[in-house]
């Protein structure tokens, strides 16, 4: 869990259910992050006192997308202002849920443990739900990466591939005869074809 301000109370309400561990700072978080071994990460969307910065998600949250198998939720008063949908932002850093502060910037207990719950649980509806976010998500980057480039012919072609195997993978999610363990090997697969290591990609 990465929060600086009211981690005590998080605590609180998780303790009970889950084994926290905490980073309080930007620099705590350089310097645990390529050792954790965490099921989950709960993330503060500003990590400066003057909450001038979006650190939990240009930070940690691109971090854990990029390089990490680690779900991630966010914990914020409000998205920032650009995303004029909390699914953009979601979809964008791979976030299994937004979980709203108060304008005091306190919690909800009950938003919380929900949140923490969908990072962790193991049925299979909650894996289905986290493999359709790596769907949605490496769909969303290989699209924006399309149009950074202007749409030319070769990146406007891998768009057209990813999406229509990001379908398949959805109507799979979908289907009555589904196993999951399947569909989450198909879907590492899409991800190492799609995600960020593919050649050329900028997000």
């Amino acid at each position: 869990m990465v929060e600086d301000q009211i981690m005590n109370e998080i605590h609180e309400v998780l303790d009970s259910d889950f084994r926290v561990f905490p980073i309080s700072s930007l620099s705590q978080w350089n310097k645990e992050r390529d050792d954790l071994s965490v099921d989950g990460a709960l993330v503060d969307l500003h990590l400066t006192d003057d909450l001038s910065d979006n650190y939990g998600t240009t930070v940690i949250a691109e971090h854990l997308r990029r390089h990490t198998e680690i779900p991630a939720a966010l914990m914020s008063v409000a998205p920032p202002p650009r995303y004029r949908a909390q699914d953009d932002l979601r979809i964008k850093y791979r976030l299994v849920d937004i979980v709203q502060k108060n304008s005091a910037g306190r919690l909800n207990g009950v938003d919380l443990l929900h949140a923490a719950h969908e990072l962790v649980d193991v049925d299979d509806q909650s894996r289905v739900k986290r493999l359709n976010l790596w769907i949605d998500s490496d769909e969303y980057h290989v699209k924006s990466d399309s149009l950074l480039s202007g749409g030319r012919s070769a990146r406007r072609d891998g768009m057209d591939r990813c999406s229509q195997e990001a379908e398949m993978l959805r109507a799979k999610a979908r289907s009555a005869m589904l196993n999951v363990d399947s569909l989450h090997v198909e879907v590492m697969e899409f991800h190492r074809r799609w995600g960020p290591d593919r050649p050329g990609a900028r997000y």
